[in-house]
């Protein structure tokens, strides 16, 4: 009980993954985690998985080799693709060409985590910068709360139109939408489809973080957690 307590809400999940991260996530750990999580998969009938990999320095040094490794040796049983997470900040200076250049070399994709910001913009404008020089696919964590103000989904939909991305842009999560009002989720939504952007709802995951509580009941649009 005292170890759901401290992940309950999508801030404790990343405190106790942060604190995980770096006392435990050493080449052989990862691997280790890797393999378990992919016989598992595989003993189910799973045929693909996209995974999340933290690239938080020095981690992204640490588990992209291990990865790539991993797809290596379960071609032909998973397909396995891999994208960065890290908050879309990071990307900026000269970590966010090192860390792209390093997706590029293992065959992955490029993302974050987009939260609101008066500069939300410019970080994306960089980060499709640094896809589209190297040929890259992205994939984004957007909107991850009850916040009726966020709106990283319509700023990315407009980002991959004003860049014109010829790749394929992935945003997961986009919770924020069912706390908006409907003028605000129509125009989203038809940025969206103009865009050709996919989106991906993670309802187990984001139905036990997002609002709950021991006392009360958190009422979200046609969903009563």
């Amino acid at each position: 009980q005292a170890i759901a307590a401290l992940i309950a809400t999508a801030m404790g999940a990343i405190g106790a993954a942060t604190r995980d991260r770096e006392r435990r996530w050493t080449a052989a750990d990862v691997a280790a985690r890797m393999d378990w999580a992919l016989r598992a998969a595989h003993a189910h009938g799973t045929a693909a998985i996209r995974t999340h990999l933290d690239s938080q320095p020095p981690q992204h040094a640490i588990s992209w080799p291990v990865f790539a490794a991993m797809r290596d040796r379960w071609r032909g049983r998973i397909e396995l693709q891999a994208a960065t997470i890290v908050m879309i900040e990071r990307f900026e200076g000269a970590f966010g060409a090192e860390l792209a250049d390093l997706v590029a070399a293992h065959g992955g994709l490029l993302g974050g985590v987009a939260l609101p910001a008066p500069d939300l913009d410019r970080r994306l404008d960089r980060v499709f910068s640094l896809a589209t020089a190297r040929g890259l696919d992205l994939d984004f964590h957007a909107d991850e709360s009850g916040d009726p103000e966020a709106r990283a989904l319509a700023a990315i939909a407009e980002a991959k139109l004003r860049h014109r991305f010829a790749g394929t842009v992935t945003v997961g999560h986009c919770c924020s939408l069912a706390v908006q009002d409907e003028a605000t989720i129509a125009r989203t939504l038809d940025l969206v489809a103009e865009a050709g952007v996919n989106v991906v709802s993670l309802p187990m995951c984001n139905l036990y973080l997002q609002g709950r509580r021991s006392r009360g009941t958190p009422r979200w649009r046609g969903v009563t957690l």
